[in-house]
């Protein structure tokens, strides 16, 4: 569970959108236009010129104690400063735990060209810790075993924007390796497709659509969101072939009174039958599932949908209630109700109303096994 020890910020206006929804990440910071600089102190907070600074500890079972922080600032491509409009980004994510695993994450978005064409990029490395129940709906919890990958995964989107609609290219590239794994264990039985321990390299090209109907980008209370891609894979290792991935994604918000507002989400993924393991629907530990260690099932196909209400509680804070359901399987056809896994829980949001981007979140969600809590920032969706 992420621990925000504290928030050291910079950053004097409004900038740019969120990255790509379907690898969930934290949304980028951003000023309140024409805030003064200053010093809040809940949460603890310095605003000075262009930069937003995260501090921040975490703790997880896994890899133990670490430190990292989070970096965004609004910024002009300076050779094509003619052509882009101030709601350009960069954003830097960082963490390090004692064992010294830990990941970093890089990420841009550019609006070109008088906001007519957006551009996004990203760039990810991780080794941390994760875990690993075996593959299908219903697998046990005796199955769990612990591994380490490398995982170095890539990707360029350019998008054209006609009104609220936009459609593009969407380039991905990612190389995975198993870098320990459990002797004799699950991973090392040969069953499952992709895993290696020299690494196996995928790339990929497809379309990739955004559609944002939202009435504000960080805190919506009306409108929907529509975003999704279809990507072909092509795979530099013969254990596993060719495969599609296709992402959807809906959310939709709902003004039940002046301060009440209803969020709904509906998220499928899929690959087929070639993918490797590590490009598998994954079902716990992110927004969509929060009540579930991550990847607690692993399948080709997840659906998960839920809904999340919330309403000011106490100064700066909001309160929020929450339930969903998600379900995993081989094919579409083989979806089972008995293997659905619901999430019910609660959360609490610190507001800062001087920096309109920024939502402090706490989450404790109960799934069919246990109690999990998380601190994060931003709307869980």
């Amino acid at each position: 569970m992420p621990l925000l020890l504290a928030v050291l910020m910079w950053a004097p206006g409004a900038w740019a959108q969120t990255a790509d929804g379907s690898q969930p990440a934290s949304e980028p910071v951003v000023a309140s236009e024409g805030k003064p600089s200053g010093f809040i102190w809940i949460p603890p907070t310095v605003v000075y010129h262009d930069w937003v600074i995260l501090l921040l500890a975490y703790y997880s079972g896994l890899d133990g104690i670490g430190a990292g922080f989070e970096l965004s600032r609004p910024f002009r491509s300076p050779f094509l400063d003619d052509g882009v409009v101030d709601d350009s980004e960069l954003l830097v994510k960082a963490r390090v735990y004692e064992q010294m695993h830990g990941e970093i994450e890089v990420a841009t978005e550019n609006a070109l060209f008088d906001g007519n064409w957006t551009m996004r990029t990203r760039v990810l490395y991780a080794t941390r810790l994760r875990e690993f129940w075996g593959v299908g709906p219903n697998v046990a919890d005796t199955n769990k075993e612990r591994f380490r990958p490398r995982d170095l995964s890539a990707y360029v989107e350019i998008l054209r924007r006609i009104a609220r609609f936009r459609v593009g290219l969407r380039v991905e590239a990612q190389d995975y390796q198993y870098l320990e794994t459990k002797p004799d264990g699950l991973l090392d039985s040969g069953e499952y497709p992709g895993v290696t321990s020299t690494g196996m390299t995928i790339l990929g090209a497809g379309l990739t659509v955004d559609i944002d109907y939202r009435n504000d980008r960080y805190n919506p209370s009306n409108g929907w969101w529509l975003q999704g891609y279809y990507i072909a894979f092509q795979s530099s290792n013969s254990s596993v072939g060719d495969f599609n991935n296709i992402y959807l994604e809906i959310r939709s918000y709902l003004s039940l009174t002046r301060v009440d507002v209803l969020a709904l989400q509906l998220f499928t993924f899929s690959v087929n039958k070639g993918a490797p393991i590590w490009r598998y629907s994954s079902l716990g530990g992110r927004a969509h599932t929060r009540g579930y260690s991550r990847n607690r099932y692993l399948d080709r196909r997840m659906a998960a949908a839920q809904a999340e209400w919330r309403r000011p509680f106490f100064w700066r804070f909001d309160m929020s209630v929450f339930a969903g359901t998600a379900l995993v399987g081989p094919t579409w056809s083989k979806f089972q109700w008995k293997h659905h896994r619901p999430t019910v829980g609660a959360g609490l949001y610190v507001r800062i109303p001087e920096v309109s981007s920024i939502t402090i979140r706490g989450d404790l969600a109960m799934g069919d096994e246990s109690l999990h809590a998380n601190l994060s920032i931003g709307h869980s969706f």
